[in-house]
């Protein structure tokens, strides 16, 4: 007898994949360049996040790409054999085209009962979803339109922003250009990148207050925590040193932040969680943000 529902995700989720039961990983993929040699290493198999943060902060040049299409397909021919459905719930179309790989796959399984979502998250997010996803599907008894209808309101529900201390990742990956990205080094300033479905540049400045402060009012901009409330708070992190204050000073405005606008939240709701190797490739060590998911209206 075939079980209701597995889920299947990519490494953007980060390791905790394996605390949900019927959830099962495709790896992305990293790519090292050292001269003439190439080294190709699956994201969370082959190679751990904390090998991909020593690499990155010893300059190592790393880039990333899609899952394989083939192991791809063949873990969703097999899962169909033993599970009524199968969900996708991985990285956000708009960092990735792995969403429209994963419908070039459904093309070719010819199975209704293979349901691709676009979370338009990454990281902890993704697993936060996926928990969501299951209750709704599982024990709420919700259609498949009304899953659909559920992912992308969450996406209006939430919004990250990320302050980055690397100018050479956000270069590199055309976020800045090598002028502008030359003088923030010169004068330490900080650069805050929103991320709703991609990453995008938002803010500059010197002030670790006057950034955050900024930073906050436009996640507010988006999704209304303040009037609503927050259901969720991440902090994400990727250092390459673990005594790194300034996070501990980001965390701590961020905090403070949120008390004195009144912002109803429980201190369960707020979780220290880690940036995937797949985003710190591009934004650098040393990067961290918050993410907040407000309450349904």
């Amino acid at each position: 007898m075939k079980k209701k529902l597995a889920i299947i995700t990519d490494s953007s989720c980060g390791s905790e994949y394996k605390e949900i039961d019927d959830c099962y990983l495709i790896p992305l993929i990293l790519t090292e360049k050292n001269g003439s040699e190439i080294i190709e290493y699956e994201d969370l198999v082959t190679i751990s996040t904390d090998e991909v943060f020593k690499k990155l902060a010893e300059e190592k040049d790393i880039s990333t790409s899609q899952m394989k299409f083939g192991n791809a397909l063949l873990l969703v021919e097999e899962l169909l054999e033993k599970y009524e459905n199968v969900f996708l719930i991985g990285l956000s179309k708009g960092l990735s085209g792995s969403y429209h790989t994963w419908l070039q796959i459904k093309e070719e399984v010819g199975s209704n009962n293979f349901h691709v979502f676009d979370s338009n998250e990454v990281g902890h997010g993704i697993y936060e979803m996926i928990i969501q996803v299951k209750d709704l599907f599982l024990k709420k008894k919700k259609s498949i339109e009304q899953i659909h209808e559920f992912v992308n309101k969450w996406n209006n529900r939430r919004q990250a922003q990320l302050i980055v201390n690397d100018m050479d990742s956000l270069i590199k990956g055309g976020r800045v250009s090598v002028l502008k990205g030359k003088i923030a080094k010169l004068l330490h300033i900080k650069i805050s990148v929103t991320f709703k479905s991609n990453l995008d540049f938002f803010e500059k400045s010197s002030s670790l207050e006057k950034i955050t402060d900024k930073s906050l009012l436009n996640i507010d901009k988006t999704n209304g925590f303040i009037k609503k409330g927050v259901k969720k708070i991440l902090f994400f992190k990727n250092f390459s040193n673990d005594d790194f204050k300034e996070f501990k000073e980001f965390r701590n405005l961020c905090i403070n932040w949120l008390k004195n606008n009144n912002v109803k939240f429980n201190d369960g709701d707020v979780l220290d969680t880690i940036l995937p190797s797949v985003i710190t490739v591009h934004t650098g060590v040393n990067s961290y943000g918050i993410w907040i998911l407000a309450n349904e209206e």
